[in-house]
């Protein structure tokens, strides 16, 4: 079996090491080491997976020294690259695993040691003292074979127990059943004295214990060591998540080298996605097909933390010994280390996030071996083919492109406009008068305009799935990304909850001897519905509710004009009159010039309320249509949303109703505290009352179903980044349907209306709303000052960015301030002498609250750092080919395409 020095040998890969080294071995050890299970499909798949990826390399960057090290169970290794732990390595030459084990402690890299190893564990790691080693271990049937090597495993120094799982039965191996494979009579398995002879007698007649689960197998190894356990045969999130809820220490993507389960997807295709599942909670490593350096460099960019490979020792010993063995080491490690160089990166940046660009992606010359197709067609979980998917990438696609221009723009046009103007400007006229409110809804509005600004040049470069928690991530760091994720999903479930109080407000107008708990179960049933659907039913719907709302605002502020001049049952024109009495600017609190200013500043909490903001419509960019030519359309026309529905809407507030009129803070039922309905009684008109609180249930309810999908699409984000439970990236029809159903659960808190008024709850939620909205807005704005930064730095010009508004970044800066001081100064009142309030204390500060804590404590527990400007990722989750896919739709040719298109996008 020795085949002399590697030097003398013109061999240069690894796939001539195969060859060489696989002739020098007998047909049986051939076909036993190399074939696989089956047709052995997935064999070959492991290797042909990693040429479905590509590698983007970046240039101009410091690569004069390039570090390939990394660290695997406490030790320092020479690269994230390590032998797994294969069978009888002394089929393949005299030395077998010491062998193995010496040219492993030469290189520095760790080792895996097989239960079915035909060297002892004693004397494998006396050969590599202070380097790597984990024992593998099945649990067998009988117990006492397993027992045995796991302590021995921890006596001889082993750093990890590997524990393989997917080997319940032995997988369909034609090759060994017609050559009778069994080991060599001078050969044994130290670790197997005890087995059984009749199960000696047959290396493929091992049983693996089959009733145990989680609990028992992950116990049972505890009880007998205490070393670090990775499971090893980990194929879909569920089972990552079931790892870290029981302890484990790392899991192992492996498909036992396609020797089992025939069919299932390649082993690099299941890491893409698992890896979201196990990041920043459990190590992942890949297991299967690795062949050259640039294979570990691709499984590191998508995911893994470290690769192990079996055959690759096993052909090198067979090759040449100890010297094969070392040269394969070397043609891995050579190989790895020229790839960070010419990719001008490092381990640590090798994530599918954070790798500066140089991350592995699709093959646009085959799309239909990319990961979302072979998907598809080998699901993975549970079985599910056409309805179930899991996300298949860290802020990659498995919800759908459904959304049509139309939709977003009408969406963006009066999504938003709700209850929050309709009833909740009343409550704010009457702190700070007509004036105040204009003045104070004017500035805000001028606010929004800055943030839809900042947040659409972000989307129009980056159209994603999860939006700004991805833009906090690439940009400033997790910490940033993990807090606004938080505070936005609780504040928009919250909003949900507000709009429900609201419907069931306007309801209880008409007839209150319902309980308000049945009309909760309606309204959250419906909306549940609507969310869970997908999102062309979805946009298809809030479409028309959209139009309807548009109408309703035009008639309103149309209304307000015919009554001002005359147009009322006793023809009184009274224009601006109550401008000038009671006033403009109402006292708040205490008298004179600082009353009026408190008045003024009260009104920007409730502002930030009935505005809204950009995150709704970023966050439908990951399932709209040429998100990239549609949404700088979308965002270049908000500026007639503010100025028409809310400065003008408010205008006509303070037109119709004075400040002082006690109808205001009465907490009338439904329509009764709409300003616009007080204005219409007070002039006695009837019918129109029950006129507009039947549209005004209609838009509450529209605005509630549309933050609803804004609050699910924002846990998606969620668990996309790895922040929240693997589960929620199930996505049914293209719909992350557990994220949908979380959203549900909560807004089930506006069952309190059936015990506390309505308009209560409805007080007490926008409360807490309001400020929580200036902290999402002002960490916007603080993402968007790095991205700019991180543009300019990288060299990215004018003619680069799809859109943009002149001066954003400037603008942003003066934003970000006034954000800031409205955050801090919104509870004001209760500090005042006489006007403490700890319920009014905790509704203002509880969404900063929420925000300290969760940014901090996730700068403790996992301390992530910013990347430098000019490695910050700006295509985080991007592929060139959805880049060039979504501009390149051409123009229409038809007159009525033409036509939407210029009126849509």
């Amino acid at each position: 079996m020795d085949g002399g020095t590697a030097a003398v040998l013109p061999v240069l890969t690894i796939a001539e090491i195969k060859e060489h080294g696989t002739k020098k071995l007998p047909r049986v050890y051939q076909e036993y080491f190399n074939h696989g299970a089956a047709d052995m499909l997935t064999l070959h798949d492991n290797e042909a997976a990693y040429n479905r990826y590509k590698i983007l390399p970046r240039v101009l960057r410091d690569v004069s020294t390039v570090d390939p090290s990394t660290t695997i169970w406490g030790t320092k290794v020479s690269m994230p690259f390590g032998f797994a732990p294969a069978a009888m390595h002394c089929l393949a030459h005299p030395d077998g695993e010491v062998a193995t084990s010496k040219a492993a402690a030469k290189y520095g890299i760790a080792m895996g040691l097989s239960s079915w190893a035909t060297t002892s564990i004693e004397d494998v790691l006396s050969h590599g003292l202070g380097n790597p080693y984990a024992m593998q271990v099945t649990i067998m049937k009988e117990l006492s074979i397993s027992t045995s090597t796991i302590k021995r495993a921890a006596n001889a120094g082993a750093k990890a127990i590997l524990l393989t799982v997917d080997a319940p039965f032995l997988g369909l191996r034609y090759n060994e059943y017609r050559n009778k494979f069994d080991l060599p009579k001078e050969l044994r398995y130290p670790h197997l004295e005890n087995l059984d002879k009749s199960l000696t007698d047959s290396y493929g007649k091992h049983e693996q214990e089959r009733t145990f689960g989680w609990t028992e197998a992950l116990g049972y190894v505890r009880k007998h060591c205490d070393l670090p356990i990775w499971i090893k045969g980990v194929y879909t999130p569920e089972d990552v998540a079931l790892a870290i809820s029981h302890g484990a220490n790392g899991v192992i993507i492996s498909n036992h080298g396609g020797r089992q389960l025939d069919s299932v997807p390649a082993t690099l295709d299941a890491l893409r996605i698992c890896a979201p599942a196990a990041k920043g909670r459990i190590s992942i490593a890949v297991d299967g097909g690795i062949r050259r350096g640039t294979d570990v460099f691709k499984a590191i960019a998508l995911g893994a933390d470290f690769c192990f490979a079996g055959r690759l020792p096993i052909w090198g010993l067979a090759f040449n010994g100890q010297q094969g063995v070392e040269l394969v080491l070397q043609i891995m490690l050579d190989e790895f280390k020229l790839c960070m160089g010419l990719t001008g990166t490092s381990v640590p940046d090798l994530t599918p996030l954070a790798c500066g660009g140089s991350a592995a992606m699709d093959d646009k010359k085959n799309p239909e071996n990319t990961i979302a197709n072979v998907a598809n067609e080998s699901p993975i979980e549970h079985g599910q083919v056409e309805e179930f998917q899991i996300s298949t990438k860290p802020y990659g696609k498995s919800t759908r492109r459904v959304m049509r221009p139309r939709h977003i723009q009408m969406m963006a046009i009066s999504g938003a406009i709700g209850t929050g103007l309709f009833i909740g400007s009343g409550g704010a006229l009457a702190r700070a008068g007509p004036g105040g409110l204009f003045l104070g809804y004017s500035i805000y509005a001028v606010l929004t305009w800055s943030t839809f600004n900042a947040m659409g040049e972000m989307v129009s470069w980056l159209p994603v799935d999860g939006a700004f928690v991805v833009y906090a991530h690439a940009y400033l760091d997790e910490a940033w990304a993990f807090a606004i994720g938080v505070v936005y999903t609780v504040n928009n479930a919250l909003i949900v909850a507000s709009e429900i109080s609201a419907v069931c407000s306007l309801i209880g107008y008409w007839d209150q001897s319902i309980n308000n708990g049945v009309w909760v179960a309606i309204i959250t049933s419906s909306m549940l519905a609507l969310n869970a659907f997908g999102a062309r039913i979805y946009g298809e719907g809030e479409f028309y509710f959209s139009i309807f709302k548009v109408l309703l605002i035009l008639g309103l502020i149309l209304m307000t004009f015919i009554l001002m001049v005359g147009g009322n049952p006793s023809h009184w024109a009274f224009g601006f009159t109550f401008w000038d009495k009671p006033g403009s600017f109402a006292e708040h609190i205490v008298s004179g010039s600082t009353g009026r200013f408190l008045g003024f500043w009260s009104v920007f909490v409730q502002a930030a309320f009935a505005f809204g903001g950009p995150d709704y419509i970023a966050l439908t960019a990951g399932e709209a249509q040429n998100p990239r030519r549609v949404m700088p359309r979308v965002f270049s026309r908000v500026i007639y949303r503010l100025v028409i529905f809310y400065v003008l809407g408010v205008l006509c507030v303070g037109i119709l109703v004075p400040y002082d009129d006690p109808a205001l803070t009465s907490g009338a039922k439904g329509a009764g505290s709409s300003p616009f309905v007080i204005g219409v009684t007070r002039l006695g008109i009837s019918g129109l009352p029950s006129l507009i609180n039947a549209i005004l249930i209609t838009s509450a309810w529209s605005c509630g179903i549309e933050i609803f999908y804004a609050a699910s699409r924002s846990a998606y984000a969620m668990a996309i980044g790895g922040y929240a439970p693997a589960f929620l990236l199930t996505t049914w029809r293209g719909v992350p349907i557990y994220c949908v159903i979380g959203v549900w659960l909560v807004s089930l808190i506006s069952f309190m209306t059936a015990s506390n008024g309505a308009l209560t709850v409805f007080t007490w939620i926008t409360s807490i709303v309001g400020a929580g909205n200036l902290v999402i807005y002002f960490v916007f704005h603080i993402t968007y000052i790095r991205f700019r930064r991180a543009q300019i730095a990288q060299g990215i010009t004018d003619s680069q960015r799809p859109w943009f508004r002149r001066h954003q970044y400037y603008y942003s800066f003066a934003s970000a301030f006034l954000y800031g001081l409205i955050v801090l100064t919104n509870g004001f009142e209760v500090f005042i002498h006489g006007e403490w309030s700890t319920s009014g204390f905790i509704f203002a500060y509880f969404a900063l609250a929420l925000f300290v804590v969760a940014f901090a404590g996730f700068k403790i527990v996992r301390r992530p750092k910013m990347a430098p400007l000019a490695q910050v990722n700006l295509m985080a989750g991007r592929s060139p080919e959805d880049w060039e896919d979504e501009t390149s739709e051409p123009e229409p040719t038809t007159l009525t395409g033409r036509f939407n298109r210029r009126l849509w996008g």
